[in-house]
């Protein structure tokens, strides 16, 4: 029996070649669809699967009250805390401090900057990471040792053994170090692993580099069971009451090692990590599914409709006892042909595609659909949902037919499969216009976000950032006079803080004249900068003037934002005073309001923010350019800089670039919904093609006696797209709610947002509009210039 079914799929699919390559086409693009978006939501979700106790390893972070402003989660804890953490919870088996740095690295003459992750000796006792060379248990005890990732190692020292090679930290520190171990490269890991050190490493000159960053480390700890999160930080807060702990901020938090990818992406101060985005993984699911489900609907529209050239088959054999069940499985199986041709193709086409979808994405796949079990688990639920899906209702609809009816050719002709084939075909007309539309509309987002009025002028700005170490360091102001020495430098300046990183290295509360930090101080962020500031970055003055280091008095001087000042309750600021660290700190007086302006991504409202002198060289260097050459400009900066610095490799970035890094996720979503638009599109086409088609072949008999009566050829074509164009109506009238409740809820994580245009919609209703006319006037041109009497001679 199988035999004889395998014959009779052979012979229809070489009998009606054109359709079944049309259906094989457009069944392969859905399953591509499917199976790629599936693997990057399956690799998303796995990220951090490889720790065996992700589960009950956790994050130590800070819920932090802003004083009628909300709250924020803070990821930076202090040495302190896990100090205090150990040994004092029976709950708590086991505490870590971990600590990235940005670092220049030295190999030979090489120079590179790599981040670089301070860990404590048992990290690999801690975590499940995997060292390919060298001993987990000694990696990290000597305090010269570095532990490098394949890639790292493959840079620095190519095809060479890299254990027991030597290294340069040259950034901040001058560290020499030799290779320990070499770890192997995690992609799917929160933290983003190039190199690894000794918590204990010191400087030539014997300082320990982790006092540095005792008052920002990151803290893990790991419970000897999964535990009630909430009740173990209860019994942290306890804790740290009763040691009288002078640093707590508010409330202490745990996020598992298993949730922080998707779920700490808001938090504040978490260089050194990588999040994912759960909106993107939802949105990218619905369309693969949407686009696979498009795909099946045209089989299924092809298949019933191609079903009448077969009407007399069933006829003939239900005639010679031939049961509904037998021919049921015969259609099921035919379309289980096809769709297993279909699923090979779209299988091979999304694992050769990987590096595409990275691209357009940002985001790498980490499965192999093909060796790891959750692939395996996804191509079979793929390839079984798409031939159930596709193949039996038509299976039904064929083998459920009268052998009188299907011998005298009365199948198909009534108003209810018309119908029924519409209504699917208006499923993919809302699909395809819901992503259009959306695909403009985030587009419409992303640009009002990178061209918004941000306070300041981000254009034309180079900033560098600065190593402790390095010559120009400890000679800011000699290059500062160098710099503005160069044509098309308009202004330079130097300072603790940049704009660009969406955070400074300090904030805390500022307190209004009478106050105190509990009753009315307002969470800050605070600028320490040259007196250059608002020139490098034209920031406007609102009132008084800015910091100048020609008044003595500035240096207990602060200027103010806006958004500070309307908090602290001042009318007129300035001559006002403010304490910034703490109720018994010094009092600074107020000389300068400045407009609000935005440090951070638009999902955030304008922050409360000051600018305070440099105490000492800042770490960044900002530069503002004139004119259009750029890199002549640049080159002159360059030689400036290697003038002056033989350690430290000349690195910059453009300020408009740093702040539209804040909308990478943004971004990507955009890049992957046009993307799924132009595959959508082309699966209506493949639809289009073969309705448009099986439509032209029952009409044509009316087509002809429409000729003879003086039909015009364009008034043939305007008959054949009215329907369809009917349709795409009433789907544009449904796709319309539908995408605008979703880009509403998708632009609630922005403070700012452009809205919703409703021209959105019609544009998206035009496209689609030219691709069924374009698409049906091509198919249908052929018939409508047929010579009538050739054609009623036929019928």
């Amino acid at each position: 029996m199988i035999r004889n079914y395998l014959l009779i799929a052979y012979r229809n699919l070489v009998r009606n070649k054109t359709f079944s390559l049309l259906n094989i086409i457009g069944l392969a693009v859905g399953i591509t669809a499917a199976i790629t978006i599936g693997a990057f939501i399956i690799g998303e979700l796995k990220v951090d699967a490889f720790q065996q106790e992700a589960s009950n390893t956790y994050l130590l972070h800070w819920k932090e009250d802003l004083k009628g402003e909300g709250s924020r989660n803070v990821g930076l804890t202090t040495r302190q805390d896990a100090e205090l953490l150990k040994g004092q919870l029976a709950s708590v088996s086991d505490v870590i401090n971990v600590r990235n740095i940005r670092s220049s690295v030295q190999v030979g003459d090489q120079k590179y900057s790599s981040d670089v992750l301070m860990a404590e000796k048992h990290f690999f006792q801690f975590f499940d990471f995997e060292l390919l060379k060298g001993d987990p248990a000694t990696a990290l005890n000597d305090p010269s040792s570095v532990i490098l990732t394949e890639t790292l190692a493959s840079k620095y020292f190519g095809s060479t053994d890299p254990i027991g090679q030597t290294l340069r930290l040259t950034g901040d520190f001058e560290v020499p170090l030799k290779v320990t171990g070499i770890i192997k490269n995690y992609p799917d890991s929160h933290m983003k692993i190039s190199a690894i050190v000794p918590w204990e490493i010191k400087t030539t000159e014997g300082q320990l580099i982790s006092q540095w960053y005792k008052l920002s480390v990151y803290t893990y700890i790991k419970s000897a069971l999964p535990v009630d999160t909430r009740a173990l930080e209860k019994e942290i807060e306890a804790v740290y009451a009763k040691a009288d702990y002078e640093l707590v901020k508010d409330h202490p938090r745990l996020i598992s090692v298993a949730d922080i990818y998707l779920q700490a992406g808001n938090f504040d101060f978490m260089d050194g990590f990588q999040f994912g985005s759960p909106s993107t993984i939802k949105t990218l699911g619905v369309i693969g599914l949407l686009t696979l489900l498009m795909a099946c609907i045209n089989f299924i529209n092809a298949s019933t409709a191609q079903s009448m050239k077969r009407a007399k088959e069933v006829g003939v054999r239900k005639s010679m006892g031939a049961s509904s069940a037998q021919l049921r499985w015969q259609f099921l199986f035919e379309a289980v042909i096809i769709v297993a041709l279909a699923w090979g193709m779209g299988a091979t086409l999304s694992d050769i595609g990987k590096p595409l979808f990275a691209e357009l994405t940002g985001r790498s796949i980490y499965i192999s659909i093909w060796q790891e079990q959750s692939g395996i688990i996804l191509l079979v639920s793929v390839f079984v949902f798409t031939a159930l899906f596709s193949g039996l209702y038509p299976s039904l609809v064929m083998s459920s037919w009268s052998p009188v009816e299907s011998l005298k050719g009365k199948l198909l002709k009534g108003k209810g499969s018309r119908t029924f084939r519409e209504l699917l075909i208006s499923f993919q007309f809302i699909v395809t216009v819901c992503l259009i539309a959306g695909s403009l509309l985030i587009y419409r987002q992303n640009q009002f976000m990178l061209n918004k009025d941000l306070g300041f002028d981000k254009e034309q700005v180079v900033v560098m950032r600065l190593s402790q170490n390095s010559a120009i360091f400890k000679q800011q102001q000699a290059f500062l006079q160098e710099l503005a020495t160069v044509p098309n430098v308009v202004a330079a300046s130097a300072g603790m803080d940049a704009l660009g990183n969406g955070y400074t290295n300090n904030s805390y509360y500022a307190v209004p004249e009478g106050g105190t930090v509990n009753e009315s101080g307002v969470m800050s962020t605070y600028f320490t900068v040259d007196d250059k500031f608002s020139d490098v970055y034209n920031i406007d003055v609102t009132s008084g003037r800015f910091l100048d280091t020609k008044f003595a008095s500035d240096s207990t001087g602060v200027v103010i934002n806006e958004t500070l000042a309307e908090g602290l309750g001042y009318d007129d600021p300035v001559g006002h005073t403010v304490k910034i660290w703490g109720d018994d700190s010094q009092p600074l007086h107020i000389v300068g309001v400045i407009k609000d302006f935005h440090f951070q991504s638009l999902h955030k409202q304008v922050q409360p923010a000051l600018c305070i002198l440099n105490r000492m060289n800042g770490w960044n260097i900002a530069a503002r350019l004139s004119g259009n050459d750029y890199p002549a400009t640049l080159d002159a900066i360059r030689e400036k800089w290697e003038s002056m610095e033989s350690e430290a490799a000349f690195n910059y970035t453009f300020l408009d670039e740093d702040f539209a890094r804040f909308y990478n996720d943004e971004q990507r979503l955009l890049s992957a919904i046009n993307f799924f638009s132009i595959l959508s599109i082309l699966v209506a086409c493949i639809g289009l093609y073969g309705l448009t088609s099986f439509m032209v072949q029952q009409r044509t008999k009316e087509i002809g006696i429409r000729k003879v009566l003086g039909a015009s050829i364009s008034g043939i074509l305007v008959l054949l797209n009215r329907r369809l164009l009917v349709i795409l109506g009433l789907s544009v009238l449904v796709a319309t709610p539908v995408t605008f409740a979703a880009i509403d809820a998708w632009l609630s994580a922005f403070a700012y947002k452009a809205g919703i245009s409703w021209w959105s919609f019609g544009a998206a209703g035009l496209l689609v509009a030219s691709v069924i006319v374009l698409t049906v006037s091509v198919i249908s041109l052929n018939a409508a210039r047929r010579n009538p009497v050739r054609v009623l001679r036929y019928e």
